[in-house]
């Protein structure tokens, strides 16, 4: 933590304007396992601008000798501690990237485990796989439509102040209208960024 805060340090005398964040690429084993160190560092330190972990999954592999599968249960150790760990402290979770830019099936596939996982996003090699992870990462007309829907039910006056609706059958609580509102956020930040 205290490398993040001289870099921060560093980047507001060169004048670097306040937007100008820090990512930082968890690649190596003691990367993982001090993920709650950094992580907590950019809470401490704000001026460290740090906002983002991005996955060095080739390098993790390489380092543990663990071999490339696509099911990536020898990365999901590091997957698991480095996104727990941004998560607890507000920062961003990136996947690490995908090799075979060809295997365009595949990427979907690693994407969508991502997504399941609660990534971000995804760190890309080629521009021939961006239209796959924004589709992957990005939500789906029906889950636009259902964040919608619960946000809508949230307003309505006969709940106002209510913990918990009954949508469809289905109980829905403050958490799930947290959720639906960064899905409607994320949605209109894709469109925006398409247009």
């Amino acid at each position: 933590p205290e490398d993040l805060v001289r870099i921060g340090a560093r980047l507001k005398s060169l004048g670097a304007p306040d937007k100008t964040r820090l990512w930082i690429m968890m690649e190596t084993p003691l990367a993982i396992l001090n993920a709650k160190d950094l992580a907590a560092g950019a809470h401490r330190f704000p001026d460290c601008r740090l906002s983002a972990f991005a996955l060095g999954n080739n390098d993790i592999l390489k380092a543990t000798r663990g071999l490339d599968h696509p099911d990536r249960l020898p990365l999901m150790f590091a997957i698991q501690t480095c996104l727990y760990a941004a998560r607890t402290y507000g920062l961003a979770m990136l996947d690490g990237v995908y090799n075979n830019f060809k295997d365009l099936d595949g990427l979907r596939r690693e994407c969508e485990q991502g997504r399941m996982l609660g990534m971000d996003g995804k760190t890309l090699i080629h521009p021939g796989q961006i239209e796959i992870a924004n589709a992957a990462y990005g939500p789906t007309t029906a889950e636009i439509d259902r964040a919608n829907r619960i946000v809508a039910a949230f307003e309505a006056t006969e709940a106002k102040g209510k913990g918990a609706i009954q949508i469809d059958g289905e109980m829905i609580e403050l958490l799930h209208l947290d959720i639906a509102h960064r899905t409607i956020e994320l949605a209109a930040s894709l469109a925006s960024a398409n247009s």
